[in-house]
This record gives C-alpha cells, structure tokens and sequence, in this order.
C-alpha cells in the first residue's frame, strides 16, 4: 500500500477539471464570429483573450497553463514525460492527462493538493483509498484502480481488450 516504504498510508486522487481550455489564456489572436445576440454589428468578431475549445491551440495553451500552476506550488516536472510532476516535501506524485490529475500520496499531503487545485479550477474529485468516506474502486483514463486488504490493483479497461480482439480475425 506505500510504494516508499515509510509506512504512511496512501491515498489516490482523481480530479477532472471542468472546461479546462477556458482556464488558459490564448497566445495568439483568434477571432470568433459572435452570436446575434452579443453583436453590436453584422460585421463585428470577439478576439479571445482564454482559450477555446476547438481551437488548434487550447490544449498545449491548458498544459503550460498546468505547468506554471504546477510549478509554482513547488512541484517539479519529470525531465522524462512532461506529464508527471513530482512535490518533493509533500511526497505526492502527479499524473496530468489532459484535464484529469491523477495524485498518489498521503491523504494529508492529497488534501493541501486538493485545495490548491480547487483554488485555479472548477474540479470533480475521487480518491480512493481504505478509509470510510474513500471509494475502493475508480475508473480513471480508461482504466480501473481499486485497493483491497491486500494491496493497490490496477486493471485495464475491457472496452479496449475487446476493442483489440473485434480487430483480429481469428
């Protein structure tokens, strides 16, 4: 159940950001034809000041938006996957994937994060982990992780096991 052997208990977080592409700020100038009801003018556009889902940029925009968030609370990112983000004194281990955060750590440490991140952003939280009000089981990125009396598991998605075997005739 401790991957660090500190004999502290884990917890796993999962957290979704609600409309993650409006939390960045644009970084070039994309203008959208307004509604009716917004324009002053037939000919009259919105030059976006945040990001907009569709938009070629929007996630590479919500990434270093992440980052400058993430590094700024003292985590530092892996030189291997910019995805995985590392907060040495907490001890938490971060997973972004888009616009889920997937947290292993202490339910402490778990909670500061939690708090850090409701602070910037619109997020639905889980954890899993053995107490009470903690679930046992969470589907994230396709994926299920559950922890039992012996030990974290982590099991893939069926829908892609069956996705492979619908792809080869046998």
């Amino acid at each position: 159940v401790d991957p660090t052997g500190s004999g502290e208990r884990r917890v796993i977080m999962i957290n979704d950001v609600a409309r993650a592409f409006f939390e960045a700020p644009a970084t070039r100038a994309v203008c959208v034809r307004l509604p009716p009801e917004a324009a002053q003018a037939e000919d009259m556009v919105g030059v976006l000041q945040l990001s907009l889902y569709g938009t070629r940029d929007a996630a590479a925009n919500f990434q270093n938006e992440v980052r400058r968030f993430m590094l700024g609370l003292g985590f530092s990112q892996s030189g291997y996957s910019p995805s995985i983000f590392f907060h040495a004194r907490k001890g938490l281990r971060t997973l972004v994937h888009g616009d889920d955060f997937v947290t292993c750590g202490t339910p402490e440490a778990a909670t500061w994060f939690r708090a850090a991140l409701e602070g910037r952003f619109e997020i639905k939280t889980k954890v899993v982990g053995m107490d009470k009000e903690e679930s046992r089981e969470e589907r994230v990125l396709g994926r299920v992780i559950r922890i039992s009396d012996t030990g974290w598991e982590y099991e893939a998605d069926q829908r892609h096991a069956d996705l492979v075997l619908s792809l080869i005739h046998i």
